[in-house]
């Protein structure tokens, strides 16, 4: 069995900008910023009812002030959530675009030791087995994402290529899934 695994390959921007898009923790603060939006909204809901209790509204007022407020909340969820969307795109595709220009028109070289349990790409090292690791596997790509945090460390392993080099990418993704911090997730995206 061969020590080390190498492996070259060339990123497209698309491939880059979905690597970003899939990160975990991204895809955290989206989600929490989304459930943030709407427990506000509710609240402002509620509190909205309770001081419309405390007019002298007769039944059928209060039930369309009840409708009237739930028609502008509702509309106005929808738009911030709307707005918090585009904002949130454009940011990840930002960021991606400006950390692609880095690696821009650069073939990478990614190495993986086996004895040291270390992948190196382009002279960067990577440890992975102290770090939860998370690889999706989508069509055209691997993503792998080292750790939790923003800006822990990630790799884009696209699957194009002649046999020699898929087959260096399964046996890479093979010995990575032995380790019990890794977690593979299949995507359709």
């Amino acid at each position: 069995m061969q020590d080390n695994l190498g492996i070259n390959f060339t990123l497209q921007e698309k491939d880059y900008i979905q690597l970003f898009s899939n990160m975990p923790s991204l895809k955290f603060q989206k989600y929490k910023s989304v459930f943030t939006i709407v427990i506000i909204n509710i609240v402002l809901y509620f509190l909205i009812m309770l001081y419309a209790k405390s007019l002298d509204f007769s039944s059928g007022q209060f039930a369309i002030a009840n409708l009237v407020a739930l028609a502008v909340l509702g509309t106005l969820t929808t738009i911030f959530l709307l707005n918090f969307r585009k904002k949130y795109k454009k940011m990840v595709f930002d960021i991606s675009k400006e950390k692609y220009q880095e690696l821009r028109g650069d073939e990478l070289n990614l190495t993986l030791d086996k004895n040291l349990n270390i992948i190196t790409i382009n002279n960067r090292n990577i440890p992975f087995i102290e770090e939860d690791t998370l690889i999706i596997n989508t069509p055209k790509n691997y993503f792998i994402y080292f750790g939790k945090k923003i800006y822990s460390n990630k790799v884009l392993i696209p699957k194009r290529g002649d046999d020699k080099y898929k087959n260096s990418v399964n046996e890479l993704i093979d010995y990575l899934s032995k380790f019990k911090n890794v977690k593979i997730i299949e995507s359709n995206k």
